[in-house]
């Protein structure tokens, strides 16, 4: 087993709004796209595919570490975590904090489980380089059958927002043409409603898991 989850929880007894839980869950989400994006596949954690940090409001003591199953749940127990203080922060800033704690965590677990310490740290330093912006190309991307054009679906993932848009190049990967297909996207469109495509004449168009047309593109003028 490989980690495939990163998530974080909110101190138990904090009381908040529920835009106050959206931005948080938000925030946390991204952060998950953002290291599992700058991670090589297969990367060891002690053998445990689900990673999940529960943060406190008011520090209790040692860090330590609950493993059961599939999951590794560490404890930020040495950490005062004030959720109004983290929530007023700039998206860059509380992507800088994450990635402190998770750096720790990484170090914390290192010393009891073989894990592969170096992959996560370079993930880290990509991690900070990336910022807030994550481009992913789908495998419906496809080249037009005289390869002059190429068609690439993106899926663009920002703490705010994640769409999946459509950008038109040339045989010199000059910018034809750049729209919008999804806006307020999430990963399962991403998997569900773009699972394969085919070319019929200058059209290419693109099906969900059930193998319906979800969304064609005709390149007929760019030709």
């Amino acid at each position: 087993m490989y980690v495939n989850r990163i998530t974080f929880e909110k101190p138990r007894d904090c009381v908040i709004s529920d835009d106050e839980l959206y931005k948080f869950n938000r925030i946390t989400g991204y952060f998950e796209e953002l290291v599992l994006n700058n991670l090589p596949k297969k990367v060891n954690l002690g053998g445990f595919g689900f990673f999940h940090n529960r943060l406190f409001s008011s520090a209790l003591g040692n860090d330590d570490i609950k493993a059961y199953g599939q999951i590794i749940d560490f404890n930020h127990r040495s950490e005062n975590f004030n959720f109004d203080q983290f929530i007023k922060l700039s998206d860059q800033d509380k992507i800088i904090y994450l990635l402190k704690l998770f750096q720790k965590a990484i170090n914390v677990i290192s010393e009891k489980y073989e894990i592969d310490k170096e992959k996560f740290s370079e993930c880290i330093e990509r991690s900070l380089i990336t910022g807030l912006s994550i481009e992913q190309k789908l495998k419906v991307s496809k080249y037009y059958k005289n390869r002059k054009i190429k068609v690439d679906i993106i899926r663009v993932i920002e703490p705010s927002e994640q769409t999946i848009k459509c950008r038109l190049l040339n045989d010199d990967n000059k910018l034809l043409a750049e729209f919008n297909i999804e806006r307020n996207s999430t990963v399962y469109n991403a998997s569900y409603n773009f699972r394969k495509s085919s070319w019929r004449g200058t059209v290419l168009s693109i099906y969900d898991r059930f193998e319906r047309v979800y969304f064609t593109i005709d390149i007929n003028k760019y030709l």
